[in-house]
């Protein structure tokens, strides 16, 4: 079996009464993961700050079920067919981005945010010798995903692909 990553889901951590209330949501987010197997679902998580931290590592249940079609895609660096299907296994092929954002579309996303979001895909690619086209949002392989909202994918690709001529 290869485990190796073939890809990055981005999405965005969507605050709960409890998290909006914590004033350390990384210490949220990690007792979630501890707490209840549910939650294991991310290796980085990025905080308003900007700040990546590792906080799991091997294979994490952040991806789910996906579309096989973007799966082929990304395994090829394609561009993204529409995901319309949620049979492939998307865990043991990507890396997940859990980004500290309210997932409402309106909360801000800092620029510092945004720019260690790229530099983390953009040293994940080229670790593992690939492009900007192994980047892939949640709303991007699953149906019925609205993550990351108030920025898309594409754009992030094209910083990542910008990144990764540095």
């Amino acid at each position: 079996m290869d485990h190796q990553p073939t890809g990055h889901v981005a999405r965005s951590a969507r605050a709960g009464p409890r998290a909006a209330a914590c004033p350390d949501r990384l210490a949220h987010c990690v007792n979630d993961a501890v707490r209840d197997v549910r939650f294991r679902g991310k290796q980085r998580y990025e905080a308003v700050a900007g700040r990546v931290h590792l906080v799991g590592c091997g294979r994490a249940d952040h991806a789910g079920l996906g579309d096989a079609d973007v799966l082929r895609a990304v395994i090829a660096e394609k561009v993204l067919p529409h995901d319309n299907g949620a049979g492939a296994d998307g865990n043991r092929h990507f890396y997940g981005f859990e980004c500290e954002n309210l997932g409402n579309g309106k909360d801000p996303w800092p620029e510092v945010r945004l720019e260690a979001t790229e530099r983390a895909a953009a040293a994940v690619c080229r670790h593992h010798g690939r492009t900007e086209r192994s980047v892939v949002g949640h709303l991007e392989w699953q149906p019925g995903k609205a993550d990351p909202r108030g920025f898309t994918t594409a754009r992030l690709r094209e910083w990542i692909k910008e990144r990764l001529k540095q």
